[in-house]
């Protein structure tokens, strides 16, 4: 495996990008803190959307929406003070997980399913 900070100056679009190559992806959705522990906040829901919104002061709330289609009610996690990206690859390139830490320490981790994994690789082979 392999981790790769974003620079917070690309954070928009490359939450597009992930949204749009992962969009419908099954995810676990976990917070992990020093006060609260782990906690599993969703299982096996399918990607909708992340977005990243600059707001002043330097703030940047990043928003991860879970839901749509056959799943039941979307689920919104909203990450009030981001302050760092990082997103887990696998040896052969393919995403594996998607890490955003906030100003508290609080850390939002999503973990997405390897059935989507081998549909990435199935659509990066056919390009080429």
């Amino acid at each position: 495996m392999r981790t790769k900070e974003i620079p917070r100056k690309d954070w928009p679009g490359f939450f597009e990008t992930f949204s749009r190559t992962h969009e419908g992806w099954r995810v676990t959705l976990e917070a992990l803190g020093a006060d609260m522990g782990d906690q599993v906040e969703a299982e096996a829901m399918p990607l909708g959307e992340i977005t990243a919104e600059s707001e002043p002061g330097g703030r940047c709330v990043v928003n991860v929406i879970l839901g749509g289609g056959d799943a039941p009610s979307p689920i919104t996690r909203t990450i009030d003070d981001a302050k760092r990206v990082w997103v887990e690859q696998g040896e052969d390139g393919v995403d594996r997980a998607l890490q955003i830490e906030e100003a508290d320490g609080v850390k939002t981790i999503l973990r997405l399913e390897k059935a989507g994994a081998a549909r990435q690789l199935a659509e990066a082979a056919a390009k080429h």
